[in-house]
């Protein structure tokens, strides 16, 4: 008897996305209270949206209001390789960094 081979099944990532614990979290003082807040994303990820990708940011929301959110998000257009490579150069030229 022949084994059947197996399709590989296409996911679709539309309208989907995920975000891990992010490895580099910093901190600052904060200048006024004096207390230690987080000042990068303490979870990083992507997201889909209608087949356009973007990298996803989270920070924990700490408050007293029993109405406030609990994370905070920042999205942002995720940048391919070659788009890096574009924004290095402007008409040939490479940026002063």
């Amino acid at each position: 008897m022949a084994k059947k081979a197996l399709k590989k099944k296409e996911y679709d990532n539309t309208n989907r996305g995920a975000a891990w614990n992010n490895q580099y979290v910093t901190y600052g003082t904060d200048r006024e209270t004096g207390e230690q807040k987080v000042v990068s994303p303490e979870l990083t990820g992507f997201i889909n949206v209608d087949g356009e990708e973007y990298d996803l940011a989270a920070w924990p929301v700490h408050s007293s209001n029993p109405k406030a959110p609990a994370w905070s998000f920042k999205v942002t257009p995720r940048k391919h390789a070659e788009d890096q490579e574009t924004d290095d150069f402007v008409e040939g030229v490479a940026k002063a960094k």
